[in-house]
């Protein structure tokens, strides 16, 4: 089983990036206390502040796809999209508040108006929290 990282919403080939543990670059140990501190300062700091933002980055951290590697073959298994609820703005949540039934108003289906494109994160904040909940064992919320 690998993990992806979806960086966009192009096509599903192209928009993610495999990603190995063993590619995932470890820092250098410092075995000198005293010498971490002065971590920041001079050539060697700026040089790794450089490489470090060179590095491609998820631009959104809050997605990743879950993908079975077999025979050279990408099959996917799972993909998660997670709505951190201070992400939430006050509009949305004026608009996206509102009687929800999931199944008939948020999955596979298309809009186009304000309400339908705020009911959606706000749908994602409410089950995400229903769950963690759930999980908890919180009867009542």
């Amino acid at each position: 089983m690998a993990f992806y990282d979806r960086t966009n919403s192009a096509t599903l080939d192209d928009s993610l990036e495999q990603m190995h543990l063993n590619d995932v670059p470890h820092p250098p140990r410092n075995t000198d206390r005293r010498r971490g501190r002065r971590r920041g300062r001079g050539k060697q700091a700026q040089s790794q502040k450089r490489s470090r933002s060179r590095r491609r980055r998820n631009r959104r951290p809050d997605q990743f796809c879950v993908h079975v590697v077999a025979d050279e073959r990408r099959i996917p298994v799972y993909a998660v999209e997670f709505k951190a609820p201070h992400k939430l703005t006050a509009p949305e949540l004026v608009a996206g508040l509102h009687e929800i039934d999931v199944a008939r108003d948020v999955i596979d289906q298309e809009g186009d108006t304000v309400e339908f494109y705020a009911t959606r994160p706000v749908t994602a904040v409410g089950t995400q929290i229903f769950s963690y909940m759930h999980d908890l064992g919180v009867p009542y919320g």
